[in-house]
Order: C-alpha cells, then structure tokens, then sequence
C-alpha cells in the first residue's frame, strides 16, 4: 500500500495549490497519470512484462477491465432511462430546487467558501 500512496501522491502533486483540486482527490488527468506509473511498479519492474506499453495493457486488462461484468450500452440507457418525457417533467417540475442545490454545493461557491 505504499507504494500506491507514493505513486498516488507523485500523480497529484501541484507546483500550485489549487482550490478546485483538493490534495486528496485526483483529477482525470491525474487518474491517467497514477496508470503507467503502477504498471510501471507491478509489471515492468518486476520483468512480467519488458515494455511500459505492454505493463498498461496488463495493468488495464488484469486489474481495471477484468472486473466489469459487462459492458453497459450507455446510449440504449440514456435514450431509454435518461432522455425520456418521464425524467424531463420530473426536471422541469424540480428546477428550482436543483438550481438551488446547486448553487449550494457548486465549486464556485467552494472557492468562496474557503478563500
């Protein structure tokens, strides 16, 4: 586990402190970043594998993609569960109260909160 916090912390690291981006959280790039940098640590310097490339794809068929049970067809559920009269009068019906708990809990207001 320390070497993940190591590489975790190697992968989130900012020159600047940056509010939006809290140091325990990763950003998507940082995500993208921590992946060469386990497969690196598990597979290519234990020579499973002789390339970095090679050790990504391991690290994502082994370790990522093996646990999915099945690939959700996303469009078929946003068209048939999300883009639907159903969910759009339940929006319409609820906006204000969204545009509230938004504005509650948007990063905007965060950045004010802790400046």
């Amino acid at each position: 586990m320390s070497i993940i916090d190591t590489l975790f912390v190697a992968s989130n690291f900012d020159e600047k402190r940056q509010v939006e981006n809290p140091d325990r959280f990763m950003c998507r790039y940082e995500f993208y970043e921590i992946i060469p940098r386990i497969a690196e640590k598990k597979y290519l310097d234990s020579n499973i594998c002789k390339t970095l490339p090679e050790a990504v794809e391991m690290v994502l068929k082994e370790n990522l993609l093996k646990h999915f049970d099945s690939i959700i067809p996303w469009h078929e559920w946003r068209v048939d569960h999300l883009w639907n009269i159903n969910i759009d009068d339940l929006y319409f019906a609820n906006m204000s109260s969204l545009v509230t708990l938004y504005k509650v809990n948007s990063i905007s207001n965060s950045i004010d909160f802790l400046s």
